[in-house]
């Protein structure tokens, strides 16, 4: 992960550059997000991709366990890192803040009936062992899935597309 520079106040969009100087890697991405986001001051378990992993116990979310080879987090945490608000997402009802993600914002794996082939290749590289392919069909447990797309780009067929909500329609046209 490139954290030479990070954008701040207003970011990610309109956000200003301010130097941090980190280049983190790791094999596991939930541990590597975890201290970026303690890096800049946040608490990793506000950031939407991380509660969820530690929900399914995906990944390391106990930051005493995450070694950190180099510079301490403390010595990389940029000085007047100003976080940007996220007030309003506070404030909204959450059957309207999941209406936005759950349909407009949506990227997920569909099945494709007409071009599968039942070769089970998306059941095999599921990492949350998601699928289940039976004769008839493939099933995804959208409760279980993390829309990886691990099983898309596994499938030697066109038994599984990319499903789009209507804003990542637009913005990937």
């Amino acid at each position: 992960m490139d954290g030479i520079l990070a954008l701040h106040e207003k970011g990610p969009s309109w956000g200003k550059p301010k130097h941090v100087g980190a280049i983190l890697a790791s094999a596991d991405g939930v541990a590597l997000d975890h201290t970026a986001a303690r890096i800049v001051g946040i608490d990793p378990m506000k950031v939407p991709t991380i509660a969820p992993a530690k929900e399914r116990e995906i990944g390391e979310n106990d930051a005493g366990a995450i070694e950190v080879i180099g510079e301490t987090i403390e010595a990389m945490r940029p000085e007047d890192f100003k976080l940007v608000s996220n007030g309003m997402m506070l404030v909204m009802p959450k059957p309207f803040l999941d209406f936005i993600n759950h349909k407009l914002l949506v990227v997920r794996p569909k099945w494709n009936p007409d071009g599968c082939k039942r070769a089970g290749a998306c059941e095999k590289i599921c990492p949350v062992e998601a699928i289940t392919v039976s004769p008839e069909s493939v099933a995804i447990d959208f409760g279980t899935c993390i829309d990886c797309m691990a099983c898309v780009m596994a499938c030697p067929n066109d038994g599984l597309r990319v499903r789009k909500g209507l804003v990542a329609k637009v913005l990937s046209a």
